[in-house]
Order: structure tokens, then sequence, then C-alpha cells
């Protein structure tokens, strides 16, 4: 005997999945890795996140802001030196920024990104500054300010650059000179990124000629700026050392 045939589900009725079992509703398991403390400390720094980083800098203790302006200089610094290499990819970045690796120090980032030309001498000496004074005020086991007389004194040679007046306070002197370092470096970033985007495509792509053009402009502007800031600095400080401290 043949069985009736199966009459139609209702047309206004949704399809039953064939193995409901099998059916997990969105993000169902899904689980949120959590970040290492390795990693948290590796997060990319957006644009948006500079201010509350100016802000921070500006109502912190003299410790925070001297170990924070570094810290986000460090970060900084390290993702220019990266965008500018020809080719990188994930590996060879762990390999470079881990324990041990070429860019594991502010250090070695700030005398490997002057060697890459990132910017002049006067600058270097300069980041070399930030980075004695934010070594001092992260390994001091007493109660340190920017008027402690070698924090000043240090403070005294962040000079060379117009921005900074004399007639300011150390402490205000170091955070400005943290600002400038942290637009230019990000600049610089913005360049080296824009450069290899730019290599990908071929001169006779759409925009092509515009993009180059733009390009250079910028890249002129910051060399007029470096050039007319190194003026200032040229031979008016002594070379930094790595045992310095």
């Amino acid at each position: 005997m043949s069985r009736s045939p199966k009459p139609p589900p209702p047309s206004d009725r949704p399809k039953s999945p064939r193995h409901k079992s099998r059916v997990r509703p969105p993000n169902e398991g899904a689980t949120t890795k959590k970040l290492t403390l390795r990693e948290l400390s590796r997060q990319l720094i957006e644009k948006e996140n500079l201010e509350p980083l100016f802000q921070e800098l500006d109502e912190s203790s003299d410790r925070s802001a001297a170990i924070v302006g570094a810290a986000t200089i460090d970060r900084l610094l390290e993702d220019a030196i990266l965008a500018s290499f020809p080719q990188i990819d994930e590996e060879t970045t762990a390999t470079l920024t881990g324990i041990g690796g070429p860019l594991d120090s502010l250090f070695a980032k700030i005398h490997l990104g002057y060697a890459l030309g990132l910017y002049p001498r006067s600058y270097l000496l300069e980041l070399e500054s930030i980075r004695k004074i934010r070594n001092c005020f992260a390994h001091s086991p007493t109660n340190i300010t920017f008027d402690t007389e070698q924090i000043a004194d240090e403070c005294r040679q962040l000079k060379e650059m117009e921005y900074i007046n004399d007639q300011r306070g150390n402490r205000q002197r170091y955070i400005s000179a943290c600002r400038i370092m942290m637009v230019f470096i990000l600049t610089q970033e913005l360049i080296s990124k824009s450069e290899r985007h730019i290599r990908k495509h071929r001169p006779t792509f759409r925009g092509y000629s515009e993009a180059v053009e733009s390009l250079s402009h910028l890249k002129d502007l910051m060399r007029q700026f470096v050039e007319s800031e190194d003026i200032i600095a040229r031979n008016t400080r002594r070379a930094p050392s790595s045992n310095d401290s």
C-alpha cells in the first residue's frame, strides 16, 4: 500500500534545520582569547588613543608621566621601524621584537631608527635623554621628581627644538618633548606605510601619480622641518652611550 504524499509546510513558517542538535545560536561556544601581559603591552596605538595619553601625562605623578611618555614613544618607534622594512610578516616581527631580539630595548630602537634615517642626530639625542630620564624614574627606589638635580640636568638637554621654551619647568619640557616625538614618529610611520602601499601598484593605476606627488610633498615638509630643527642643536651635545643609565 503506497503512502500518501507529505503535505508541504506552511509558507509563513521558517524552515527547521535538518539536524537540530548540530545548530548553535550565533556566538555560542565562542570564546574571546585573553591577552597575555606582553600582548597587552604591545597593542597598537591608534590616533584616537593619543588624547587620553596626553591627558594622563598632564595629570599623573612625575614618575608616571616619565614612564608613560617614554613607553608610548617606545611602542610607536617600534611600529615605525617595522613599517620601514620592505618585507615583514608576523613571524619576523615576533623574532625582531621578542626577548633578546634586535628590537627588544628602547636603546636599540632609538639607534636603529636613526640608522634607518627616520630622524636626524638631534632627534637621536632627544630620544636618548627621554630614555635616560625614564630609566631613572623606573628604577630609582627613592621618591624622585623632575626637580631632582640629576633629572633636572637631563631635562635641560631637551632644548634643541624651538617648541620648547627655556622658561618652562622640567616636567613641561619633558612632556612637550615626548608629545612632539610621538607625533613625528607617527608621521614617519604613515610615510613608510604609504610608500609600501604605493609600491604594490603599477604607475598606470588610477590615482598613482597623485598619491606619489602627495607623499613626496609630505616628505619634503618633514625634511624641511627636521633640517631647521637640526641646525639649532648641531654639535651641541655629546654622543649617547649604551653604558648610560
